[in-house]
């Protein structure tokens, strides 16, 4: 009867404190999430942020600009420190399965880069070359800030993630538009594609602000409104629109245009289209110069990398609210299913007990009238002695359950023996 009783009551027991272990874990599961992503947020910054000055540099240098190559050993060893941070980072992903394949990926790009430095420093790479190479490491930085998102252990978590990403990609392209446009401004060279890839470049950066109007809210819309309202935002924006009606300039054609006041042409010995370009080129006065444009690009994409940021803590921070609601609703359903089960356990064994405790007295019993009575009971009639019948067979009373059936069963058994011995 205990087994019987016992079998079912640890079953349960153990159901219950397997299921509240695996909510807890959980819980816990998604707050290691949100503490790894936190972790990595600074220095995915830092790391888009020193690559996208080294590829600045780089090209530079491959355009041979004056002391270009200190300017790009410097923007070397800055991306080496954050690029050593974020590996160590990438050591406590290794333990995260669910992106390995992601991490492998990016560890492989990133082991190319010794490659194209040597490629660079023997100038025997093009500077469009050069840039697309970078801007494929930064890409893959910005692709790998996705791999949270994909894994986050909310829906609304991955959302505001996938929000966050937008004022992370209209950063790059702003770092992009502005390493094509100050470089062609220091070669005095901006050719049809360059314009091209420049005019791109600057349309995305203005359509992922606009969508990330759209879908940010509250604190991060506001923040995203102070950029676009400020000065060097619209300072950055004249100068991009400048540019992009100035065209193309190739060579003598900008010397030109530096040299030849408006409206009044040029004495370049070159064709007569040369001056028109020229005068036409010098129609269009730009706002800033490169370093001025340089600083300016450089403190939006800045700031945009921090709205990046905000957007991204703020999802982190929801994650670990849910990771310890999360954790505690599950340490609390634990112990009310431990102490139900205990409670169910308890009154079973009561129970048994207590069916335990009748059938003994029925055994008692059962055993006094076999023992002792139906023999008294012959030995009297045997000495020729009356008995009081009604009273030999006094009926054994447990109740109307199956064990008062047992004991009526029983009692007629006496019944019998006793009428029979009479």
């Amino acid at each position: 009867m205990l087994a019987i009783v016992l079998i079912p009551s640890v079953a349960l027991l153990s159901i219950g404190i397997g299921a509240a272990v695996y909510l807890v874990k959980d819980g816990r599961k998604d707050k290691d999430w949100a503490e790894f992503a936190s972790d990595t947020t600074a220095p995915a910054i830092s790391m888009i942020e020193a690559f996208q000055l080294e590829r600045g540099a780089t090209l530079l240098y491959l355009s041979q600009v004056p002391q270009a190559d200190e300017h790009l050993a410097s923007t070397r060893r800055n991306s080496d420190s954050t690029l050593a941070s974020l590996q160590q980072q990438g050591t406590k992903a290794a333990m995260r399965p669910e992106i390995n394949d992601d991490m492998a990926g990016i560890q492989r790009l990133y082991q190319a880069l010794p490659q194209l430095r040597a490629a660079v420093d023997s100038r025997a790479m093009p500077p469009e070359q050069a840039f697309t190479s970078f801007s494929a490491i930064i890409d893959t930085i910005v692709h790998g800030t996705l791999i949270g998102a994909r894994v986050a252990p909310d829906a609304q978590i991955a959302v505001d993630l996938y929000r966050a990403v937008h004022p992370l990609r209209a950063a790059e392209a702003i770092s992009k538009s502005a390493t094509i446009g100050t470089t062609a401004l220091l070669t005095n060279q901006f050719t049809a594609t360059q314009l091209s890839d420049f005019t791109r470049n600057v349309g995305d950066a203005r359509g992922e602000v606009t969508y990330a109007a759209a879908v940010l809210t509250g604190k991060r819309r506001e923040q995203l409104e102070a950029i676009t309202n400020s000065a060097t935002y619209q300072q950055l924006s004249a100068m991009e629109d400048a540019v992009i009606r100035r065209g193309v300039v190739i060579g003598e054609e900008a010397s030109a245009a530096e040299d030849a006041p408006s409206g009044r042409s040029s004495t370049n010995s070159s064709t007569g289209a040369t001056t028109r370009r020229a005068n036409q080129t010098s129609a269009v006065a730009l706002p800033l110069n490169a370093d001025d444009w340089g600083n300016a690009a450089g403190q939006v994409r800045t700031q945009l990398l921090e709205l990046w940021n905000d957007q991204s803590r703020d999802a982190h921070r929801d994650a670990e609210a849910i990771g310890d609601r999360k954790a505690s609703d599950s340490l609390y359903g634990g112990i009310a299913v431990g102490a139900l089960t205990l409670v169910a356990f308890l009154a079973a064994l009561f129970l048994a007990n207590r069916l335990i405790a009748r059938m003994r007295r029925l055994r008692r019993e059962t055993l006094q009238l076999a023992d002792e009575r139906l023999p008294g009971t012959i030995r009297t009639l045997s000495d020729g002695e009356q008995i009081d019948q009604n009273a030999e067979i006094a009926p054994l009373d447990f109740g109307g359950d199956e064990i008062g059936q047992i004991a009526d069963a029983f009692n007629r058994a006496h019944s019998a023996a006793v009428t029979a011995a009479v």
